[in-house]
C-alpha cells in the first residue's frame, strides 16, 4: 500500500552517470561512504508501490565506475509521529491549548512523516487536523 524511497550508492569515480540515474534522482546530502576500493555518492528517489527496475552501473553513457552500486530500500510509512493521548495535543503536555494551535497552524498545508500538527497521522496537516484540535481545545 505504501511506496518506498530507494537509495543508490554509486561509485564516486564515475565521470558520467548511467542514463537510468538521471535528474529524477536527488543527490543525498550525507557524506559519501566507502568500500575497500572506492567511495560511493548517495542518490535517492521515491517510488509508489510496485516494481522498481534499475540498470547496470555500466549502462551508457556511464563512464568511470569500477564498482557495482549499492541499493537500500526504505519503505514509506504513513506517519512517524506518535498519536498523542488527547487528540490535538501536539506538544504532548497533557492539554490542548494555544501552544498546540500555534504548532498546527505552523504546519498547516504541509505534508511529511514527522509533522507535530498532523493530529490524525495521515501524513499531512489539513482541516481534519484542525477540526480534531478544536474539538478538544481546552481539555
Amino acid at each position: 500500500r505504501n511506496g518506498a524511497t530507494v537509495y543508490v550508492g554509486f561509485d564516486t569515480r564515475a565521470t558520467i552517470l548511467p542514463a537510468w540515474l538521471d535528474t529524477s534522482w536527488q543527490q543525498d546530502t550525507r557524506e559519501p561512504f566507502a568500500s575497500a576500493d572506492t567511495g560511493f555518492t548517495l542518490y535517492k528517489k521515491s517510488y509508489p508501490q510496485g516494481e522498481v527496475v534499475l540498470g547496470g552501473n555500466k549502462t551508457p553513457p556511464s563512464q568511470g565506475a569500477g564498482s557495482m552500486y549499492t541499493v537500500v530500500v526504505v519503505p514509506q510509512q504513513t506517519s512517524l509521529t506518535p498519536t498523542p493521548a488527547t487528540p490535538g495535543d501536539t506538544d504532548s503536555d497533557g492539554d490542548v491549548d494555544l501552544s498546540d494551535l500555534t504548532t498546527l497552524l505552523t504546519d498547516f498545508g504541509k505534508s511529511g512523516t514527522t509533522l507535530p500538527g498532523d493530529t490524525d497521522g495521515d501524513g499531512d496537516v489539513d482541516l481534519a487536523d484542525l477540526t480534531t484540535l478544536l474539538s478538544n481545545f481546552g481539555r
